[in-house]
């Protein structure tokens, strides 16, 4: 009985152990989504300004895990970004920055049905976001792109891999939005390797 005690606690504890806690808050080492195993690439902190305030925790998912930018961009494979809002940010302010990056990452050829989802998108958004807040953005191949505010879903599911492979662009791209949420989500991803 002891022995099996034993096994069991290691079993726990090496579980325990896979979970990352980034300033307070546990990311799970896998999810499930629509039936599909989903692994954590890894958790970066979103800062703005030249005082880097943070403003949001970032754990990045994917089916098959790697480390590689382009991979993570390019891959049609189910994909959740999950925020987790560490100080209030206003609805307009939110709007403003998503425009921007999605501006900024929105290939110059892009059809206009491509803008309008992207416009969709950032409409999702129109909420003040508070400390303590949770979203979810959730891709899977073949239905979308769903956001899921305090497990709830907002809006409509935005079709398209054209989209995501978007969004995930102003993440990770080089010349991204977020230099240190990239950071940490790779530094993140190479320790778990």
């Amino acid at each position: 009985m002891q022995r099996v005690l034993a096994v069991v606690a290691v079993v726990l504890l090496s579980g325990a152990a896979l979970a990352d806690t980034f300033e307070g808050v546990e990311y799970a080492p896998t999810l499930q989504v629509g039936g599909r195993t989903l692994r954590l690439v890894g958790v970066g902190m979103r800062e703005v300004t030249v005082f880097h305030v943070d403003v949001y925790l970032l754990g990045a998912y994917v089916e098959h895990r790697t480390c590689d930018p382009s991979r993570l961009v390019e891959s049609d494979e189910a994909k959740v970004l999950r925020l987790h809002f560490v100080r209030d940010v206003g609805a307009d302010k939110m709007r403003e920055n998503m425009e921007k990056s999605f501006r900024k990452r929105t290939p110059p050829d892009a059809p206009d049905d491509l803008k309008k989802r992207i416009r969709d998108f950032v409409g999702l958004f129109g909420v003040e976001a508070k400390e303590g807040m949770d979203v979810e953005v959730r891709y899977l191949p073949g239905q979308g792109t769903t956001v899921l505010v305090e497990g709830r879903q907002r809006g409509a599911t935005v079709p398209g891999h054209d989209f995501i492979r978007v969004l995930w662009d102003i993440y990770f791209n080089p010349d991204t939005c977020c230099p240190s949420l990239r950071r940490g989500v790779l530094k993140t991803c190479r320790e778990r390797q």
